[in-house]
């Protein structure tokens, strides 16, 4: 096992894990808790070799039951080509297994897999939707207030907020902040970490893991803009779980005087 450090930045990260480009889920225990990441996304690189869409989703094992943190961007637009589902699902387990999703976002890149569908292009240049069904048939949604009302404004456009309205308007439930979520699962808000999160991401905490959607905070943020997440993480030694990280995208925060803070990623080599 080796560590890869990666520096805490705007816009991503200065180290890919280009180790791991075969490899679709990894299963992690820490403590109580049982973790499977799975990777999502694109994995193509751009003309200056960073990856385009990529994104992990995470599932915790708890009691016999699954809970998710996000689902991935589905296949909206982006076909068979996405990975999360074909690959949970080839791992034997069924989407019905899901009891719980827990979205650090509404964007369509984290929530895009509630919904599947089959979409073809129309002649007027626009796209048909067809086949549309619920991808967790017996999964609650949890959102957080603040995310839901952003949303849920008239002025906002999000097809995947729309489809996922239509399609599990019965089972979402939305939360405050600081709260215990289900047993053991709470949420912290870090407002605004870019300039382009008009709300913020939620942050999930359980025993001994600390889910955020993307680490892409500007190090040199004040303690008001989001660092008490940070904080927390390095005084309790929590492992971090980041949607936007290098798959596997779990890995430890460490004080850097210099920088504030390093994600410092566990890769095992196999």
């Amino acid at each position: 096992m080796k560590k890869l450090p990666t520096t805490l930045a705007i816009c991503g990260f200065s180290v890919m894990n280009l180790l791991a480009d075969n490899i679709n889920s990894r299963t992690i225990t820490v403590g109580e808790t049982t973790v499977t990441v799975y990777r999502d996304g694109l994995s193509k690189f751009d003309e200056l070799k960073k990856p385009i869409l990529e994104r992990n989703v995470f599932a915790i094992h708890q009691d016999g039951k699954i809970i998710l943190i996000n689902t991935g961007v589905g296949n909206a637009g982006f076909g068979d080509e996405v990975g999360f589902l074909k690959h949970f699902t080839t791992e034997g387990h069924k989407p019905s297994d899901v009891t719980a999703i827990l979205l650090t976002s509404m964007s369509e890149d984290y929530s895009g897999g509630l919904v599947g569908f089959n979409k073809y292009g129309a002649r007027n240049g626009g796209f048909i939707y067809t086949n549309m069904k619920a991808n967790f048939p017996n999964a609650k949604i949890y959102i957080s207030k603040s995310e839901f009302e952003y949303w849920s404004s008239e002025n906002i456009d999000n097809a995947a907020f729309s489809r996922a309205s239509k399609f599990y308007v019965d089972r979402i439930v939305t939360f405050d902040f600081n709260t215990e979520i289900l047993p053991g699962i709470t949420a912290i808000e870090a407002p605004k970490q870019t300039p382009e999160q008009a709300i913020g991401t939620t942050i999930f905490t359980t025993s001994d893991f600390m889910f955020i959607g993307g680490l892409d905070v500007e190090t040199t943020a004040t303690e008001e803009q989001g660092k008490i997440w940070q904080k927390q993480a390095t005084e309790q030694k929590l492992q971090i779980a980041g949607t936007r990280l290098p798959f596997p995208a779990v890995g430890k925060l460490t004080v850097d005087n210099k920088n504030g803070y390093n994600f410092i990623t566990l890769e095992e080599t196999k």
